[in-house]
């Protein structure tokens, strides 16, 4: 085969996957009505003493509405993901199952207006749908 056929070749790979990556990215995050009502529960457990029982603040900040909005609106979901099992809670950081941070998030996705649909996962693709 000639070498121009292997490199079109090659560049039309890179071009699929790339658009492959961009494409997951593009969807917004998803998760289960059941996975927001198991989160409400570890929520209430593990996040409630410092967000507030709704998540709208307390010693720690609001999870919900404008602050929500400014931090995490059209980003990456890993971001939000990697940042509460990373840091939350604050007394115990990284110190859940990693599926107890998936339902906690898929509970605060749902207190942000954000429609339930397919489940959530660790490490999460999409983005946090802006408003």
């Amino acid at each position: 085969m000639p070498n121009g056929w292997m490199s079109r070749a090659l560049a039309a790979t890179v071009l699929v996957t790339s658009f492959a990556a961009g494409e997951a990215l593009a969807q917004n995050v998803t998760y289960t009505d059941n996975q927001a009502l198991r989160g409400s529960q570890e929520f209430a457990g593990a996040c409630s003493k410092c967000h507030g029982g709704g998540a709208t603040g307390g010693q720690g900040p609001a999870l919900v509405g404008a602050k929500f909005d400014q931090a995490w609106r059209g980003k990456p979901a890993i971001q939000l993901f990697e940042f509460i099992s990373g840091n939350m809670p604050y007394d115990d950081p990284g110190g859940l199952a990693k599926d107890t941070y998936v339902v906690i998030m898929a509970h605060i996705l749902k207190l942000n207006g954000i429609p339930a649909g397919a489940a959530l996962v660790v490490d999460p693709p999409g983005t946090i749908p802006a408003k």
